[in-house]
């Protein structure tokens, strides 16, 4: 409850309670069907507005029920209808008339919203799983001195026997490295925290000019989590780059959103596309 209502609400409980009284009702665990159908009748008098809000009144009670030590209702009123419907709120059920998104637009939306949901989502659980599991084995005390240059130069060593680049910063926070390029969409800067994770340790701010360096003669490379992406369908390439700290979290958004999508795009069906689908 917003503390914004409280007035109105505590007006309609009030309300709810005198009313009960005039259909000669004064506990709750004492009303029958038939007062609710008095209760029903006293409020159209006043409007259906009011007759709305108040059958929501009784409903937010009865919900209530298991909370209230004193007094009770014994029944839920109205069960499985709406306060508008209790209400007699005529609704029309008029077709979506709404134009419909162009085919050449919503095929390629709804693909990718389905792959989203089919199938990187199975990638995403996996990077956030990984990325859990790096965060545990992060040490919680002092570490021994000289073990995170030991820990750094093996990982940079690692590195350059695969013939891969260190971990660039998310081209979302290139504002976090002043003066630093962007060749090909890759930030050519370090991303310490990434870093940091993949060797278990902390304290790499004092070893930047260092990785640097190392970044700049082996490259640098997008994401950090090891973990394999799937191929987009349409050319058989990896759907993202690589996933880092940030990113991982950036895309449960995307997917977050392409779930909605997704039920958006089945509820919204007329009756004449129930049987078609755009892909």
């Amino acid at each position: 409850m917003k503390p914004t209502s409280v007035n109105v609400e505590v007006y309609r409980l009030t309300k709810l309670f005198r009313d009960l009284r005039v259909v000669g009702i004064s506990n709750l665990a004492d009303v029958e069907l038939t007062n609710l159908d008095a209760l029903l009748a006293l409020w159209k008098q006043s409007g259906l507005h009011n007759t709305v809000a108040m059958v929501n009144t009784l409903k937010h009670v009865s919900a209530h029920g298991p909370f209230l030590s004193h007094d009770r209702l014994s029944l839920v009123p109205w069960p499985h209808r709406s306060a508008q419907q209790v209400a007699g709120w005529k609704q029309t059920n008029r077709e979506n008339t709404t134009p419909r998104i162009p085919e050449e637009v919503m095929r390629p939306f709804l693909a990718a919203a389905l792959f989203y949901v089919q199938i990187a989502s199975g990638d995403l659980l996996a990077a956030q799983r990984e990325l859990t599991r790096l965060k545990s084995e992060l040490p919680t005390g002092r570490t021994r001195p000289g073990s995170v240059r030991q820990r750094l130069d093996a990982f940079i060593a690692g590195r350059r026997a695969e013939g891969r680049g260190l971990p660039s910063l998310p081209l979302q926070l290139f504002h976090n490295a002043p003066g630093a390029e962007i060749r090909d969409g890759v930030v050519q800067a370090p991303n310490l925290k990434m870093i940091q994770l993949l060797i278990s340790s902390h304290g790499l701010h004092h070893y930047r000019q260092r990785i640097v360096a190392a970044g700049n003669e082996l490259g640098w490379e997008v994401g950090g989590i090891p973990v394999t992406m799937s191929p987009w369908p349409a050319t058989g390439k990896p759907w993202h780059p690589g996933l880092s700290r940030h990113t991982v979290f950036t895309e449960i958004n995307h997917l977050r959103i392409a779930c909605w999508v997704v039920i958006a795009y089945l509820s919204g069906m007329r009756d004449d596309e129930t049987g078609r689908s755009c892909i």
